[in-house]
């Protein structure tokens, strides 16, 4: 899944991930060029630390983007995170062979 170049920081990055890992089919994740701190990106690595084929670059991602991310916004990240996590959950991915 191609989610490079999308403003996604710390929190989305994090809940994409955890509900992608499992999804049968699943096979690569980018998520480069985004707003992810250092903290996301070794909380990202540490999501795909049994399969880390499965996860790509993260070199060109602007941490300077998460400016109000983590630190200010608690709760609304904690409700985007839930309704995020909510939308992934009934996520169809339809294999074509």
């Amino acid at each position: 899944m191609d989610m490079s170049q999308n403003s996604l920081r710390r929190v989305a990055a994090r809940s994409l991930a955890q509900a992608l890992l499992h999804l049968p089919g699943f096979k690569f994740l980018n998520v480069n060029g985004n707003f992810i701190s250092e903290e996301g990106i070794d909380e990202l690595k540490d999501i795909f630390k049994d399969c880390p084929d499965k996860l790509g670059p993260l070199d060109e991602n602007d941490p300077e983007g998460e400016d109000f991310d983590d630190k200010e916004s608690g709760d609304e990240d904690d409700a985007s995170q839930h309704e995020l996590e909510s939308k992934l959950k009934s996520l169809d991915v339809n294999q074509k062979e």
